[in-house]
């Protein structure tokens, strides 16, 4: 099951719109879907939700993450895709921006990350989110908050099964360009799910394990922004390994 968000309008001027975010969306949902992959076609994802600016509201993002997890089997995996800028109020509370999101009540306007958290603990089936919320247009806002600080806001608050893939570490930006055509995270994740697979399955057992995945995604952003922007992985609560795409017929494992 794939759920994405990708804010690019920002009306309030304390946070810079962005160019990529809803093509960010797009690309890894179908990538995820195998849309474009070598050799064969993947099975279709199990479902496939996503939200863009003004039509992702608080509301909207919760019910359908309720209504995602309803339509689920035991077993099953969600990968959540966000992307646009992350916040932090005066009280160190996590904030994911929305287009009306008015960075002097985020309380009343964000979305908490501490209640998508509880909304995750809710699932009984594996989770992976892959985070693109560090974006340099939020830091004149004095609400901005490092991936560190977002990522932990999850994983503290959260009981599931949940692995969670940053954009980038600590305060550094993720970035993204015309060169690449959106963020440099989402072309590394849609590259190594897609036309550099084999190359990042180092056990060659045709399916891209989370660790093999993420390794994947570094090297690649890692080789075009160096320094400036190295995506990391956090897991809570994972036992064992697990595929996040398989070859042939089977298609993106039990997403």
């Amino acid at each position: 099951h794939f759920f994405g968000v990708g804010i690019d309008h920002y009306p309030s001027p304390a946070l810079e719109s962005l160019n990529y975010a809803k093509r960010d969306v797009l690309r890894v949902s179908k990538a995820l879907g195998g849309e474009g992959a070598p050799g064969g076609t993947a099975a279709p994802l199990a479902s496939q939700t996503i939200l863009v600016d003004r039509r992702a509201t608080r509301a909207e993002i919760l019910d359908g993450l309720s209504e995602t997890v309803a339509a689920a089997s035991p077993g099953d995996h969600l990968v959540l895709f966000m992307a646009g800028h992350g916040l932090r109020d005066g009280d160190g509370a996590f904030y994911f921006a929305l287009s009306h999101t008015d960075v002097n009540n985020l309380a009343e306007t964000g979305l908490s990350w501490r209640r998508l958290a509880d909304e995750l603990s809710r699932l009984d089936i594996r989770v992976t989110i892959l985070l693109d919320a560090c974006h340099a247009g939020a830091t004149g806002s004095g609400a901005f908050a490092s991936n560190d600080g977002a990522v932990n806001a999850l994983i503290d608050k959260t009981q599931a099964n949940v692995t969670v893939i940053a954009a980038a570490k600590g305060r550094q930006f993720s970035g993204e360009s015309p060169e690449v055509g959106g963020g440099f995270f989402s072309v590394a994740v849609a590259q190594t799910l897609l036309d550099r697979r084999a190359e990042f399955d180092r056990n060659g057992n045709g399916a891209l394990e989370a660790v093999e995945f993420y390794r994947g995604v570094k090297s690649l952003v890692t080789a075009r922004r160096g320094t400036k922007q190295t995506p990391w992985m956090v897991r809570n609560e994972v036992v064992g390994e697990y595929a996040l795409y398989k070859d042939g017929d089977s298609g993106p494992g039990s997403t």
